[in-house]
């Protein structure tokens, strides 16, 4: 029985692969691997380093972050000492560039923790903006996870990574763990 719900599943992937080239040919490459569907974005533009902006410590950042996150406390963590501050228009082009929103969202599998993370790793893959001042925020009302950035005014901003909108802290949402 476990092997012919195996098949199922794998015959299932291998349509919904197909599906997904189909729609999507030149932008994703699709495999299904151990049972579990693989898609891949390729972006071949060309993005250029940031040109404007400056370097903050850590201090500073977390002061930023708790003026809008009052709720997190301590649970900021920082991987660095110090990050790059750009303006807002700098992130809308680094988004721009990136495909993260072209992904298709698959609940559990695929969702808000894994968009976030591909943002955050896509961003710290490039060395010319490795050090922005840009991380993974939690909420845990309503729960949801997305990215957040402190821009060179020290305004804090929220990004939807499925999306690509950027905007300010709603006046619901209660954060409970940011790294940067």
């Amino acid at each position: 029985m476990i092997k012919k719900m195996a098949l199922i599943i794998l015959i299932q992937l291998l349509i919904l692969s197909g599906m997904v080239y189909f729609l999507f040919p030149a932008r994703f490459k699709c495999d299904v691997t151990h049972e579990v569907l693989i898609a891949t974005v390729n972006n071949e533009r060309v993005l250029s380093p940031p040109t404007r902006g400056e370097w903050r410590d850590t201090e500073y950042v977390a002061q930023r972050l708790l003026k809008e996150f009052p709720e997190v406390g301590d649970r900021i963590y920082f991987s660095d000492s110090r990050y790059l501050m750009v303006p807002q228009d700098e992130v809308e082009r680094l988004l721009n560039w990136d495909a993260t929103d072209g992904f298709i969202y698959v609940p559990e599998l695929y969702d808000c923790d894994n968009y976030s993370f591909r943002l955050w790793g896509q961003i710290n893959s490039l060395p010319e903006w490795a050090g922005l001042s840009l991380g993974i925020i939690w909420f845990s009302d309503p729960p949801h996870a997305m990215n957040v950035f402190v821009d060179v005014e020290g305004r804090v901003w929220l990004i939807e990574p499925q999306s690509d909108d950027i905007f300010e802290k709603p006046s619901d949402g209660k954060a409970y763990l940011i790294m940067m």
